[in-house]
């Protein structure tokens, strides 16, 4: 099964055959006139209809693109056969002007577009010629659907490089999954990773948005945009997890703000470690207390960091937290309670390594 390159799943059929030219019909010729040529006739004959076969005058040039395709996708998760059938869906006449590299070593570029509608919208075939194989052509990463040209940063991107993986094909999902067990097909999507892996990869959309050189150039037509350069639903459903997982992040900061992180101490040749509150540093008469906060996860986890609360305000913070549905709660350390129970708590405490949080 041929994977889905943008040409409809299957391998671009070969064009047939041109018409024997007026060099094969005198072949034909001798070969009635005289039985003796016949065998010469006959070899030149099927030497001529072989080229023929390989597309006459343009051969040499066909077989040239095919190679590049074929190079380019080696160690990209692309079958080489299918990469070669990928050029017969491409129509290099219709790709945009590039501007001439600066030097010998650069790579030319594509010159910027606005990030809008109405921008160019590519086809999976011709990203899948910008891997860098072919110097003669530009370096282009795509992040979630948006295609960048990335030339001037070739000691990045080019082939044998760190980052060579993720141009010529949408691979977000590996700025994050560095397991990549998935097809290379499914590297593109991201919304059903953990929700720190998808926003640190929805990060990496926006350095590429707001980079001072790389260049936005189009749109990829496939899992986040239509043919029009319209978002799709999966995109829809990305861009809504984005906004809940950025207010949870902006709620997270407000909390840590309001009650600074605890001062801890660890030391390995010690079987515990140590946490504190510090008057000098966190508001006064504050005790460690475990702070969950943020949307809890498919596995029941909620993140959580120790927090410094002052003990007058534990009560009221506790009532508020209950008021907005238990967004956010606060814990005690068991470590950090008196003996017997008593609610006044230690503004300095030992837990074991490795213990979970209470």
């Amino acid at each position: 099964r041929f994977p889905d390159l943008g040409g409809g799943g299957r391998p671009a059929r070969r064009s047939p055959p041109a018409p024997l030219g007026r060099r094969h019909r005198f072949l034909l010729l001798l070969m009635l006139a005289s039985p003796r040529c016949l065998l010469l006739a006959w070899a030149a004959l099927v030497c001529g209809f072989g080229l023929a076969l390989l597309g006459g005058p343009g051969a040499v040039r066909g077989q040239e693109q095919e190679e590049g395709v074929c190079e380019s996708a080696a160690g990209s998760g692309v079958a080489c056969g299918a990469a070669v059938a990928v050029q017969g869906a491409v129509d290099l006449s219709e790709l945009p002007e590039v501007e001439a590299p600066e030097t010998p070593d650069d790579f030319p570029r594509y010159r910027d577009v606005p990030r809008q509608k109405g921008a160019r919208v590519w086809s999976i075939a011709e990203l899948a010629l910008h891997k860098g194989v072919d110097k003669q052509r530009p370096l282009v990463l795509c992040m979630l659907g948006e295609l960048f040209d990335v030339g001037n940063g070739a000691k990045f991107y080019a082939p044998g490089h760190g980052y060579s993986l993720f141009v010529g094909q949408d691979f977000s999902r590996g700025f994050a999954d560095t397991a990549l067990q998935l097809e290379p097909a499914e590297m593109s999507r991201i919304e059903d990773m953990p929700a720190e892996d998808f926003q640190g990869v929805v990060g990496w959309r926006s350095f590429y948005r707001e980079h001072n050189t790389y260049r936005f150039i189009g749109y990829l037509r496939g899992r986040y945009f239509d043919a029009d350069g319209e978002p799709t639903d999966e995109l829809k459903r990305v861009e809504e997890m984005q906004e809940v997982y950025a207010a949870a992040e902006n709620f997270k900061k407000e909390l840590k703000d309001r009650w600074r992180a605890c001062n801890s101490r660890h030391s390995h040749d010690k079987p515990n470690f140590e946490i504190w509150c510090d008057d000098s540093y966190h508001r006064k008469g504050s005790v460690p207390v475990h702070l969950y906060a943020g949307e809890t996860d498919s596995s029941g986890k909620q993140d959580g960091w120790c927090a410094c609360i002052p003990t007058d305000e534990r009560q009221a913070a506790d009532g508020e937290a209950k008021q907005g549905g238990n967004r956010w709660r606060l814990v005690d350390y068991p470590e950090c309670m008196p003996s017997g129970g008593q609610r006044k708590q230690e503004q300095r405490c030992e837990r074991p390594k490795g213990s979970k949080p209470p």
